[in-house]
């Protein structure tokens, strides 16, 4: 039974999640067509890339949680681990947004784009949660 909840918080969460995965893909697409990297500017995209990267994961993994407990996380504060891990990610965004201001290439719009979808899908499938 738990393992059919935790799959369903998965599909969810993934519901919610896809078009800025969508936008994480164009952005790798366009790093993958690059040439090599010439200048200092040049070799800011894949930095913010890894690090956009890094910020879907643990927001994925953090909502995936929100889901599976079926509870406000008012009610149920989440385990220490996850503050830091939600810092972390936050300050990912942060630096993907700088990254993508000084950085130069295609990746930029797919980045960009990124930073700011990401977050109003976030909040979407959070208030989503206390409904769930």
């Amino acid at each position: 039974m738990f393992l059919r909840h935790f799959f369903d918080a998965v599909f969810l969460v993934a519901i919610f999640l896809a078009i800025p995965l969508l936008c994480l893909l164009i952005a790798w697409f366009d790093l993958s067509k690059a040439k090599s990297y010439q200048t200092k500017r040049e070799r800011l995209p894949p930095i913010a890339f890894r690090l956009a990267l890094i910020s879907f994961i643990f927001a994925f993994a953090y909502l995936v949680r929100l889901y599976v407990l079926n509870t406000p996380s008012v009610l149920n504060p989440p385990e220490k681990y996850w503050v830091p891990v939600n810092w972390f990610s936050g300050l990912s965004w942060l630096s993907v947004i700088v990254l993508v201001i000084f950085g130069k290439g295609r990746s930029r719009v797919g980045l960009g784009l990124w930073c700011v979808i990401f977050p109003i899908f976030v909040g979407f499938a959070h208030v989503a949660a206390y409904a769930y």
